[in-house]
């Protein structure tokens, strides 16, 4: 009898654990999605998914209006490295991947390095919103958390 009460707590054990896997990323907790106002035109910004790391790191998912309209993603892409370079942070990286398009900047404030980047699309099923997922943080801290970074991104536009 005991024997099989011992059975029955293991198999309980194992289906919980089966059932309750962690999310694709340990390290990054997922945090609110409420609505915040823009402050420049008060409306309202919805996030799909927000992430962060106990030391900073965060990664932000969301839709914006394709506006002015383009079906063209490249145009995008020139119009947001010429406004990065402009702004003053220096690009390290810009790919082109099959489901969209990659870019990595980094910005100096006082005495730190900061990572700043984007991965955007054109939604395949409403060409009027485009995907982006911004992701940041210090860089030496970014960098321990980089590989996670592109298997999120690259998780989320797979599913879409």
């Amino acid at each position: 009898m005991k024997s099989k009460i011992y059975l029955i707590i293991v198999l309980i054990f194992i289906s919980y654990c089966i059932t309750n896997q962690p999310k694709e990323s340990s390290i990054f907790a997922e945090y609110t999605n409420k609505c915040s106002s823009k402050l420049v035109r008060d409306e309202k910004e919805c996030y799909l998914e927000k992430y962060i790391t106990p030391e900073g790191v965060r990664i932000a998912i969301r839709e914006e209006k394709n506006e002015p309209f383009s079906n063209s993603i490249q145009v995008w892409k020139e119009s947001i490295l010429s406004y990065l370079e402009e702004s003053g942070y220096e690009i390290l990286e810009k790919t082109s991947k099959k489901e969209y398009e990659f870019v990595k900047t980094r910005a100096q404030i006082k005495e730190n390095h900061y990572i700043y980047g984007l991965a955007f699309s054109i939604k395949p099923t409403d060409p009027k919103k485009i995907y982006l997922v911004e992701f940041f943080g210090e860089e030496n801290t970014y960098k321990k958390y980089e590989k996670e970074i592109i298997q999120i991104i690259d998780h989320f536009y797979k599913k879409k």
